[in-house]
């Protein structure tokens, strides 16, 4: 069984008492005194030994877990991985544990956060779906700083960083715009609201009103709304997708109905997964930046632990070409 150097062992190694190693290394405040000689023999003493302060020990003394909750919603989906690399990769310099869960529906999400309450959380960070009933589950949690990624809501103790959805959809509907298309169908995502879409393209006096679908993030669900939207209307020359896995299926149904992406029809995704370098075309697609929305969580919760103001951040998107446009 490993083990971990002490207060003890560096208190002999520096040849001081444990009182003192703890004044200079978890920053106690006492009545005892390090001469700057001293507490340069601590330190050295420490480091040689590998020594960290043990974080139970110091979250008792200071009514802390220096748990960071981390919820997201489906977890499995082509970004939420991303985001939760740039959470572990700010949070890994920190003070700072994750305690990770995810959810699917309310209910889980209910059971995560009693389960973080239990384990007394110092913050949250929530990677949403809809919004749903996010702000009636988090009404026990005033005190805890919370930041939202995904969504923007306003509730109390609580900052938020998001895609600009409308940024997003005015970036689509322009790609598609200016490459002639002017009937266009849109699969959209149960979660997502599509108004930053809609809206942009409607200002276009001459395109058609686009043809909606919604569906839950699912491969197979795609390939059936796609189905479903080229029988329907088959006068569609471009599919836009509120994410890539419906793009992925966008094109592989449109393949199957024979029809040639894009030639006949040009498909573009959201995300800028690594699906988009496995799907044949290689698809084009609206990034969103993930890992920067991970790492600007933690920023957030970070500053909200040490009682500092912070606003919300929307982020832009930016379109990346490839073949199926």
């Amino acid at each position: 069984m490993a083990s971990y150097p002490t207060l003890k062992d560096v208190s002999a190694a520096a040849g001081v008492s444990m009182a003192l190693v703890s004044v200079v290394l978890n920053g106690k405040k006492s009545r005892i005194m390090a001469s700057p000689a001293t507490r340069e023999r601590i330190l050295k003493a420490a480091a040689e030994l590998g020594y960290e302060p043990d974080r139970n020990a110091r979250g008792l003394r200071m009514s802390r877990s220096f748990l960071i909750g981390v919820l997201a919603y489906e977890i499995n989906s082509s970004f939420v991985p991303e985001i939760v690399t740039g959470i572990e990769q700010k949070l890994v310099h920190s003070n700072y544990n994750i305690l990770l869960g995810s959810y699917h529906n309310e209910a889980e999400l209910s059971e995560r956060l009693e389960m973080f309450r239990k384990r007394k959380v110092d913050a949250l960070i929530i990677i949403c779906g809809a919004a749903g009933s996010v702000p009636e589950l988090l009404a026990g949690f005033e005190a805890v700083p919370k930041v939202l990624v995904g969504t923007q809501l306003d509730i109390p103790n609580c900052a938020c960083v998001f895609s600009d959805r409308r940024v997003i959809g005015q970036l689509a509907a322009q790609s598609l715009y200016e490459r002639g298309h002017r009937r266009t169908g849109y699969l959209m995502n149960y979660n997502c609201d599509g108004s930053g879409w809609l809206d942009a393209w409607r200002n276009f006096p001459d395109a058609d009103e686009p043809v909606t679908v919604e569906c839950r993030n699912f491969f197979s669900e795609g390939e059936a709304a796609v189905r479903k939207l080229l029988t329907a209307h088959p006068e569609i020359t471009a599919v836009f997708a509120d994410s890539d896995i419906l793009a992925a299926a966008a094109i592989k149904c449109a393949v199957a109905m024979g029809r040639r992406v894009p030639e006949d029809l040009a498909v573009l995704g959201t995300d800028d997964s690594s699906i988009c370098q496995l799907t044949t075309p290689a698809l084009s697609s609206i990034r969103q930046l993930k890992r920067e929305r991970g790492n600007i969580a933690v920023e957030m919760v970070l500053d909200m632990l040490e009682n500092k103001k912070c606003e919300n951040v929307a982020l832009p998107g930016e379109l990346i070409l490839r073949e199926s446009l």
